[in-house]
Formats: structure tokens, C-alpha cells, sequence
């Protein structure tokens, strides 16, 4: 998470938050005079207490909604979209999951005998079986909706995300969705030109946001095939089944489907 006077942006994970911590440490490292021309910024960078896997006790860079310190949370509040499908890819291809299993490797092997060695639509409903967040105690209750959705969930709720996911029903959705206007995010397509369009906004140096057109993107999967089609028609279908809340959060990707 990073907190300045003016906003706090939200690391949310393979959507470019690397890029933007990269971006705003070089910016905020600048000097004028011999001292730090954006000192007043009060920029900091914190990381938190996992609070999306409690078997990990590392601090992590990717703090919540409900971690912001009080005396930031009336602040503009940042983050990152990214088109669901192209976002699974990433998260497929990156294989962070691969050395990281989430339930006891015997279970795994027991549906999946090829784990880690599994293809996309396999790697699918590995994801949807073994959701991590089925093996916390810290959850009786968990609606039906994939790793991508609940984990937006504990990302963006304005409350307690555990004791709001506990007690999940119509009204929470409703409310979740409506506290999701108070977010400004960044669309990944384009973001180079709304980080540049969104620093401006807070008053800093055009010239000093001319890094963030001249650079490059980082930690990106690298193994994508360009010719590669990942999705048919059923995985299309179980994603939007099962994405919901996602999809209904960012629905301009609802059919936008290219891979």
C-alpha cells in the first residue's frame, strides 16, 4: 500500500501495481536544490499483515481497503483494473500457484496426479476445487463465487472482509458494489496515460511524469504464447458464472474475450 497527503493507491496483484510502486518511488525520489522535491508528499510505502492467507505470517505490499490507517481512509483511494480473462492468463502463466499450494499436496495429487504440470483449463478448475480460502478456519460461510471474486472481495470491502464474507447476502453485495464508486481504478489497457493523467491531477511535474511513458512494464509473465487460444466457449461460461462479482464490477469486459 502507499499513502501520500493526496491519495492512497491499493497494490492489487498482476494488474500493474508493480509498474506504479516503480513509477512513484523514482518520482518521489527526485530532488530540487539538493532536497526532495516531493518531501511534502508525505510519500510512504507500508506493507501489512497478510490478512488473504493467515497461514502466511510475511508482511506483504498488497495491504487491503480495510488496512488504510484511519487518518487516510477520506483520502482518493487508487487501484489498478485489468480484464478478468487477461488477468487469469497472467496469473497462469506467472505460476506463483505452482510452488504455493493452498491445501495439502496428497489432496491435490488425489484430482490432479500432473499438479503443477496442469493446462489452462485444468489449472481452472484446480483454482475452483482447491480455493484457498476454503482451507481458513477464519471462514464458516463462503458464497459461491471464484478465487477471483472473493478475493476482490477482501481487496475492496469497506468492512471487515472475513466477517463480511461470513455473513454474505444480497444486501452485502448491493453494499459492496455501492462502495466501489467511492474507488478510483486505473484501466491496465491504458495505464501509462490515466497514472500520467491521475498524477497531474494531484499536482505533480509533467516533466518529472515523462518516466512513466518511457518506461517499461515489469514482473510480466513472460511464457504467454501470442498464438496460443485459452479460452472455448465452457470456460468462457464457467468464468462468468463464477467471476461475478468481478464482472459486474468492471462488465465492459463481460464480452471482451480476445485470447
Amino acid at each position: 500500500m502507499i499513502l501520500t497527503n493526496d491519495f492512497v493507491f491499493i497494490n492489487y496483484p498482476k494488474t500493474g501495481s508493480t509498474f506504479v510502486r516503480y513509477i512513484l518511488d523514482y518520482i518521489h525520489a527526485i530532488e530540487e536544490n539538493g532536497k526532495p522535491k516531493y518531501s511534502f508528499k508525505n510519500y510512504k510505502r507500508i506493507d501489512h499483515k497478510n490478512i488473504r492467507a493467515i497461514n502466511r505470517t510475511d508482511l506483504t505490499p498488497h495491504g487491503v481497503l480495510s488496512q488504510i490507517p484511519i487518518s487516510h481512509i477520506n483520502k482518493p483511494i487508487i487501484s489498478i483494473e485489468r480484464n478478468i480473462f487477461d488477468r487469469l492468463i497472467s496469473l497462469y502463466e506467472y505460476g506463483f500457484w505452482k510452488k504455493n499450494p493452498s491445501f495439502p499436496m496428497l489432496e491435490i495429487l488425489d484430482l490432479y496426479p500432473d499438479f503443477p504440470k496442469l493446462s489452462f483449463p485444468k489449472y481452472l478448475d484446480y483454482i475452483y476445487d482447491f480455493l484457498p480460502y476454503r482451507s481458513d478456519n477464519r471462514f464458516s460461510y463462503l458464497p459461491d463465487y471464484g478465487l477471483l471474486s472473493i478475493d476482490f472481495i477482501m481487496f475492496f470491502s469497506s468492512l471487515d472482509p472475513v466477517k463480511e464474507l461470513n455473513s454474505w447476502d444480497t444486501g452485502a453485495e448491493e453494499n459492496f458494489f455501492k462502495s466501489l464508486k467511492e474507488i478510483q481504478f486505473i484501466d491496465f489497457s491504458k495505464l501509462r496515460s490515466e497514472l500520467y493523467a491521475t498524477l497531474i491531477n494531484f499536482g505533480y511535474d509533467s516533466q518529472d511524469l515523462k518516466v512513466i511513458l518511457n518506461s517499461d512494464p515489469i514482473n510480466i509473465s513472460h511464457n504467454r504464447c501470442p498464438n496460443r487460444s485459452y479460452f472455448n466457449d465452457s470456460l468462457i461460461k464457467k468464468i462468468k458464472k463464477r467471476e461475478y462479482i468481478v464482472l459486474e464490477a468492471f462488465n465492459k469486459y463481460l464480452n471482451n474475450v480476445n485470447y
